[in-house]
């Protein structure tokens, strides 16, 4: 199992299988999964807080939203790094490959 595969795994397995069947990079997953889960992590404390009016709930979901922020940075870091080792993968082949 990849890393998009466990970033993703609260959406639901469709996402994974609609990323495998339409063949989007791993940069673009990352990117997609580190949006979704921001929006996420912000939709129940405006509907608990705004909409409900209700500070006891609020809790759980700015819990949740922690946890979301902090796993969010290490998606960050991870997807940083991990783009860097395609660039300069893609980098040694250029440099192999004769262009004529």
């Amino acid at each position: 199992m990849d890393w998009c595969s466990i970033a993703q795994y609260d959406l639901n397995c469709g996402w994974i299988r609609v990323w495998e069947v339409v063949k989007v990079a791993v940069c673009p997953r990352i990117c997609i999964a580190i949006e979704v889960e921001i929006q996420n992590a912000t939709l129940p404390i405006a509907i608990t807080a705004g909409l409900l009016n209700n500070a006891d709930m609020a809790v759980p979901a700015a819990v949740y939203s922690l946890f979301a922020y902090v796993t969010a940075i290490f998606a960050i870091f991870y997807g940083r790094s991990y783009a860097e080792r395609i660039y300069q993968q893609e980098k040694l082949l250029a440099e192999r490959k004769p262009l004529a």
